[in-house]
Parts: C-alpha cells; sequence; structure tokens
C-alpha cells in the first residue's frame, strides 16, 4: 500500500493523482474549499497563502510533489482572481457605487443615480411579514426624503421615502419596500453612514441641477411672455408647474 505524500501515513484516497490518507485528504480538499469560498480579494489572498504555506511546512511532502499541489491551488486561484477582476469592471462599467448585504433577506446596491433594494425570503422575513422575492428600484429623482438609523439594540436602516405609497408595510420604518435594514454581523455602522452621506450629497446635487433647471424653463417663458407669444395666465400656470407650488 502506498505511503501518504503530506505525512507518510497509509495512503487510501486520490487527489490531483497523488495518494492521500484520509486526514490530508480532508485537509487538501478543505484548503480548496476555502480558496473557492472566497467573498472578496483580500479573502482570496489570505486563503490561498494559507493552502501554500501547509504544504511548504509539510516535511513529507518531496519537492515534485509539493510543487504539483502547489500548482494546482494556483490554478484555481488564478481562476477565481480573475472572476472577481471580471465583475469589479462589470461594477464600473454599470455605475455600482456600493454594494452590501443586510439582515432579512435583503440586499443593496447604491448607483450614481438610484438605489436597488434586493428581497429574498428568509426565516426572519416571513416572521415579520415582509416575505418577498424580488427587487426594488428607486431613482434619487423620485426621492423626497432619506431616514438612517444605526444599528444598536434594534437593527439600523436606510430607508428612502417617496411620493408613492410603498406596496407593504407602509408604516414600518423597519419593514416596507423602501427600507434597508442591517445590523453590524451584516455591515458595519461606519460603511452604511457613509453610504447615506453618499446619498445625501446626490439628492442635493439633484435637486440643485433641478432647481436650475426650472429657473431657466421659467426665463424662457417669461421671453415668451414678454414676445406676447403666450398669456400672463398661461406663464402663471407654468411658473407654478416648474416650481411644485
Amino acid at each position: 500500500m502506498a505511503n501518504c505524500v503530506a505525512c507518510g501515513g497509509k495512503a487510501k484516497e486520490k487527489r490531483i493523482e497523488l495518494d492521500f490518507c484520509r486526514i490530508c485528504g480532508i485537509n487538501f480538499d478543505n484548503r480548496i474549499q476555502s480558496i473557492n469560498d472566497s467573498t472578496d480579494i483580500d479573502g482570496l489572498e489570505n486563503a490561498y497563502s494559507k493552502a501554500v504555506k501547509a504544504v511548504e511546512t509539510r516535511d513529507k511532502f518531496n519537492d515534485q510533489n509539493r510543487q504539483k499541489v502547489i500548482n494546482h491551488f494556483k490554478t484555481i486561484y488564478e481562476s477565481q482572481k480573475e472572476k472577481f477582476k471580471n465583475a469589479e469592471n462589470e461594477k464600473s462599467s454599470s455605475g455600482l457605487i456600493y454594494e452590501v448585504k443586510g439582515i432579512r433577506g435583503r440586499s443593496l446596491e447604491v448607483y450614481q443615480n438610484k438605489v436597488v433594494i434586493r428581497t429574498s425570503i428568509t426565516l426572519g422575513s416571513v416572521i415579520t411579514g415582509n416575505a418577498t422575492d424580488g427587487k426594488k428600484t428607486i431613482y434619487f429623482q423620485d426621492v423626497i426624503g432619506l431616514q438612517f438609523k444605526p444599528s444598536g439594540a434594534l437593527i439600523g436602516y436606510l430607508q428612502l421615502e417617496t411620493a408613492a405609497p410603498t406596496m407593504n408595510n407602509e408604516k414600518s420604518n423597519f419593514y416596507n419596500e423602501n427600507t434597508f435594514t442591517f445590523d453590524e454581523t451584516s455591515t458595519t455602522n461606519r460603511l452604511m453612514l457613509e453610504i447615506e452621506n453618499y446619498i445625501d450629497k446626490r439628492l442635493e446635487d439633484i435637486k440643485c441641477h433641478n432647481n436650475s433647471s426650472s429657473a431657466d424653463e421659467i426665463k424662457k417663458f417669461k421671453e415668451l411672455l414678454n414676445n406676447q407669444a403666450i398669456t400672463q395666465e398661461e406663464y402663471e400656470a407654468k411658473k407654478k408647474q416648474l416650481l411644485n407650488i
């Protein structure tokens, strides 16, 4: 019976055509799993580094077998790294600024002109009567108010108020469909405050732009009035419409 290439014990299994005992085979699989399960580039680098170090410090490996195992880890690492790189490029091209996961099945995507709140069915969403499976897109130009509460003894939330009524849990700051809920286990208060400040700044920019556009439109109608192209009543009606009076 062959010996395990990692520890020298009795080999019972094979990985990448090398003989492993059961324990070393499980360790091999776990290192691959940790690389594949990485959720960001930092986690990927850390998992790959630990996997390589674990192989390099095992004295029983001969140089050829050690390099074969490391090369296998490297192939998986580079494949995952390429996926992260492609995902980042896709985010950049779509204008995605922030992407965070919350609780009760909620996730938040923040773009330059909108936010997307995604909801999936979880046990928590069923208990709270918020069991939906889909997404809500809210454009900044439609937002009339912004509420933010950091997490602490209670869950935190970020809510974007719009003139249109929400479809579920309208009176609940925590559970209506315009609200993203979170706690410190899902995302930090510091990051959520950064996101709230970004959205608040975008709302101010859009408001200033709209006010400037309205002023330009009023000026055009004033010129039409002076040229007697429209009546005083028509001018006043357009002015009220543009100023939302």
